[in-house]
């Protein structure tokens, strides 16, 4: 549960939070995802530990991406090898693991890089105390959606996020509606204009999906699509707010406009089967 006293959580502990917050926004999302989806990716999910485990994909692109170790508390070396078990048994050929960046001085880093691991990729996580600052009110129509406004949604996400044609959309249609989840549309000349998503669970809240169609951009359709679900979420009993980017671009300059700090980074580190 994320922490009451908002206003006094130091950078460490608001990474902690918003993984936490993530963790389980994701886990809400995959219980979204359609039996066919499963069967055709082999997915296979666990809980080790404190770790979350998903495997899916294929031949050399079957990954067992790991979540959660040392989220909540010291992770043993012990609990890395369970984890890479449990994705190893179910047949992936690569292993991927999420930890925090201030882990990487701790065992859990140590024991990851003595393993072989390496670094693929790094992640912002940005955060904000909505308890009590204030939220500005959105320039643009933003709207709350219902399922009659899904397909929409799922198709706008699909189109920005460049999936593939085949790509199924009834999880992104099944979050419409969803318990903690609210969607939204934003519109410009009466045309939708943008997407957004907010999750909230507890005291705590995390924004996903949030894109913009091409020809409405630098706009501040974004802008106003955040400040919208803020709102939307402090309603709901939300008392701070994370999301995640890539650190440089557009989703991270918008959100830095609308009151977020960077509260660290995610570190996914990469090992292979057979190193």
């Amino acid at each position: 549960m994320a922490n009451k006293a908002v206003k006094d959580v130091n950078a460490e502990k608001s990474l902690t939070v918003a993984e936490d917050i993530e963790m389980r926004s994701g886990k809400a999302h995959f219980l979204l995802t359609s039996r066919d989806e499963i069967e055709q990716n082999n997915i296979v999910s666990g809980v080790i530990g404190t770790a979350w485990v998903v495997v899916s994909g294929s031949g050399s692109r079957r990954i067992a991406r790991v979540a959660g170790l040392g989220l909540h508390d010291h992770a043993e070396p012990m609990a890395v090898a369970d984890a890479l078990d449990f994705g190893w048994d179910a047949g992936a050929t690569v292993a991927e693991v999420r930890t925090l960046s201030h882990t990487l001085g701790t065992t859990l880093g140590q024991d990851l890089q003595s393993l072989g691991f390496t670094v693929l990729r790094t992640h912002c996580h940005w955060f904000r105390d909505i308890s009590e600052e204030k939220i500005e009110l959105p320039l643009h129509t933003v709207v709350e959606i219902s399922q009659r406004e899904s397909e929409e949604f799922a198709k706008i996400i699909a189109v920005n996020y460049h999936l593939p044609k085949n790509t199924s959309l009834e999880k992104y249609i099944k979050l419409v509606g969803s318990p903690g989840e609210g969607c939204f549309l934003a519109y410009l000349n009466d045309e939708p204009a943008g997407t957004g998503r907010v999750f909230v669970s507890d005291d705590a809240c995390v924004l996903g999906y949030g894109t913009t169609q091409k020809q409405y951009r630098k706009q501040g359709v974004q802008r106003s699509m955040i400040n919208a679900r803020l709102h939307w979420a402090k309603r709901q009993g939300a008392l701070c707010a994370a999301s995640s980017t890539y650190g440089q671009d557009r989703s991270s300059r918008n959100l830095v406009r609308c009151g977020f700090v960077k509260a660290g980074s995610i570190i996914t580190y990469g090992i292979k089967r057979d190193h």
